[in-house]
């Protein structure tokens, strides 16, 4: 229960009392913010694995690469989306996204992606997995690295 108070004013064309003001105090159920459906976690390469091939299929997951033109195009995650976390429309790019899929975030090294999962965090998305390790990470596992543009 939280405390709630509030003071409303009312203005009057009696001009003996032109303004009265009320102050009404009382206990409001707020209900509390479901941690559940907010998902945002920093996740290791064995598990971004576990995480695709869970999804395997599926149209619920994006892999969203969020390096440059050029570091997407010398190999990328399969079935992975480029936007560049350096372009200046980077955020009304995010905005154009399905805040109800499920999103696994990566850049090089972790650290445009961790900015990345920060702003989509503020702008509702609620299902996002960071591949904190990036690509270097993915790499070092050998792990399957694709050409998109094939």
């Amino acid at each position: 229960m939280n405390k709630l108070k509030s003071i409303i004013t009312i203005i009057s064309n009696d001009p003996k009392q032109s303004v009265i003001s009320f102050t009404i105090i009382g206990k409001v159920n707020m209900p509390e913010k479901d941690s559940s459906k907010n998902m945002i976690k920093d996740i290791q390469i064995s598990e971004a694995t576990e995480i695709v091939k869970s999804f395997k299929g599926s149209n619920e997951l994006v892999i969203l690469d969020v390096r440059t033109a050029d570091e997407y195009n010398n190999g990328c995650l399969e079935d992975a989306v480029n936007i560049n976390f350096t372009e200046s429309n980077f955020k009304k790019m995010i905005k154009l996204l399905d805040k109800q899929k499920t999103y696994l975030v990566y850049c090089q090294s972790g650290i445009r992606s961790k900015h990345a999962i920060e702003l989509m965090s503020e702008m509702g998305f609620n299902k996002v997995y960071h591949m904190n390790e990036g690509i270097e990470g993915w790499k070092a596992k050998h792990l399957k690295i694709v050409d998109p543009n094939l």
